[in-house]
């Protein structure tokens, strides 16, 4: 009868949540269940294995909603752990998992038993959801296996994620990534639009003048950032398909080889767990859309714990979204002549280009908040006693502010990038004879270098130029190739990259003055290098094309997706 109560209870309990989210139309009942499993997997990949499991502990009702954080880590299922040498302090995450469940009101009773003989009584009260245990113990021991206390009717599932080792102490790396920060906007005007990132990497630091993203959006720009590679090397390009992704090694990886914990915190939405973004983070959360603060919260919590020697990343989206309707903070600062909202035409991707004022003055605000927001980080470091590195940047502009109309122009791939690092309680003098241009993908690099590590293993191919390409199925293959003095724009049909193509090659070509894009120069005058430049990497590009299609993941049907207004292969 007790239990029959009991499952009375509980159905009635999850019947009125499931009728009050109906009712208040946030998702349909027959959906919930679904929307659960798509936030909840265990997957080895490329010799790793992951358990990703909501990222709080809030009722059902909150729990299924589409925004919805998600907490990637990085371990292994069972109950036993090694933790590779002997340890007094470490931090242990643990997650007792039953995928069948929605719901996670469950008590566990459970025992650590270290090599030592030493045990550890503990209580769960979540199932679906990581804990974070702190253990000290008077032994140093080197592993552990854990038992269920008590008779349960459905022995759960166990996860052990990578120790946290507090008793080490290292640098702090903070990778900050802000989406959609155009430095072309900023111009000579960063001072004014963000004060106190100004002040922290001008005075401290270094301000790099002219960087450029290898990619026009998010997606192959971030891969370029982690994997140090082009896009036609990392082959990260597909807005829809998830083999899209990363297989490189990453900054994360090799932070983690040097014996770093790496974290990334991130609201960024391409940046997904499916396409990769989580290799070599031992732990990832990929935070819902709107949620700056909090994340900014979540890594000064982080910096004020004085975990190990530490690589965190913090991707932040808020400025992309600015010219939606923004939050009250936001809105208060801009006048309200700017209140008008107008919709730019075309998307994302395309090359139609406008000055759009209101737009601006939101924006504008936007990275003001942002701002403001980053400075908690950097008086968080300053608090603190120990060295640290601190880098940010972006990975596109924006098409708002007027210029050519060429979807590569510095509009939309100059992009701010500036670090500063500290160490024996003095802060790192950077090389004042940095080239005059830069790519993008050379921060994890710069990080390295100011960590006093090796610098990542790859290849400058084009070494005093720097490039950006955009590789979009159904779109004409575009290069832009830049030199201290000139830009290259190079572009191709999309049908020149499939294998069974046999025409003849049109290529347009036009070259620019790299500091005013708006002015041509003639041909004659062109640096034959530039051209050189773009036809490598166009055979770079057909080669992973034609990959693709050996794999059997590109096919000749076209299908429009509204959302993008391009055609790509289905």
């Amino acid at each position: 009868m007790r239990l029959l109560k009991n499952v009375i209870i509980h159905f009635f309990r999850q019947l009125v949540i499931l009728i009050s989210i109906v009712e208040s139309r946030r998702l349909p009942s027959r959906e919930v269940r679904e929307l659960f499993f798509k936030r909840f997997s265990l997957v080895t990949r490329d010799g790793f294995t992951y358990l990703s499991v909501p990222a709080r502990s809030d009722d059902l009702a909150t729990e299924i909603t589409p925004n919805l954080s998600v907490e990637t880590i990085e371990g292994k299922e069972g109950f036993t752990f090694d933790l590779g040498s002997n340890c007094h302090y470490f931090v242990l995450p643990i997650c007792f998992f039953r995928p069948e469940r929605v719901a996670g009101q469950n008590k566990i009773r459970f025992k650590v038993i270290f090599n030592t003989g030493e045990e550890l009584d503990c209580q769960f009260t979540q199932l679906n959801r990581f804990h974070y245990l702190n253990i000290n113990v008077s032994n140093a021991v080197a592993s552990g296996k854990i038992i269920i206390s008590e008779e349960v009717s459905s022995r759960p599932r166990c996860f052990i994620g990578n120790a946290i080792f507090s008793d080490k102490y290292g640098p702090i790396i903070i990778h900050l990534f802000v989406d959609a920060l155009s430095a072309k906007f900023l111009g000579g005007q960063l001072q004014g639009c963000m004060p106190f990132t100004h002040k922290y990497f001008s005075t401290n630091g270094i301000i790099f003048e002219r960087v450029f993203a290898q990619a026009e959006w998010t997606l192959s720009s971030i891969a370029s950032v982690f994997t140090g590679l082009y896009t036609h090397d990392h082959g990260v390009y597909h807005p829809r398909d998830n083999e899209s992704r990363i297989r490189n090694k990453t900054i994360a990886s090799s932070f983690k080889k040097n014996g770093f914990y790496t974290q990334a915190l991130t609201n960024v939405p391409k940046l997904t767990v499916d396409r990769g973004f989580n290799n070599g983070f031992d732990r990832f959360v990929l935070a819902k859309k709107s949620s700056d603060p909090e994340l900014v919260s979540q890594l000064v919590s982080e910096i004020k714990n004085g975990t190990a020697n530490s690589y965190m990343f913090l991707g932040l989206f808020d400025t992309h979204e600015s010219h939606q309707l923004s939050e009250k903070s936001t809105q208060t600062n801009v006048d309200a002549s700017f209140f008008k909202f107008e919709k730019l035409e075309g998307n994302s991707k395309s090359v139609n280009v406008a000055e759009d004022r209101p737009r601006q003055m939101f924006y504008k605000a936007a990275i003001a908040k942002l701002d403001r927001e980053l400075s908690r980080i950097y008086d968080s470091l300053e608090s603190q006693d120990r060295d640290f590195v601190v880098a940010l940047h972006s990975d596109h502009g924006v098409n708002f502010i007027g210029g050519i109309p060429e979807l590569l122009s510095a509009e939309r791939e100059q992009v701010p990038m500036m670090i500063v690092g500290r160490k024996n309680n003095e802060f790192i003098s950077f090389d004042s004879l940095k080239p005059s241009i830069v790519e993008l993908r050379s921060v994890g690099n710069e990080l390295f270098e100011a960590a006093g590590l090796r610098t990542i293993d790859r290849v400058d191919k084009h070494f005093g130029y720097a490039l950006t390409e955009s590789i979009y199925p159904g779109n004409d293959y575009k290069v832009a190739v830049r030199s201290d003095v000139q830009v290259l724009f190079y572009q191709v049909p999309w049908v020149s990259l499939l294998p069974s193509w046999d025409g003849e090659l049109t290529e347009q070509v036009e070259c620019r003055d790299v500091k005013e894009e708006s002015k041509v120069i003639d041909y004659s005058e062109m640096d034959p290098a530039l051209l050189r430049i773009a036809r490598d990497c166009y055979k770079y590009a057909k080669l992973l094309i034609g990959k693709e299609y050996e794999c059997g993941r590109l096919n000749m049907d076209y299908r429009l997706v509204g959302i993008w207004q391009n055609y790509y292969f289905v």
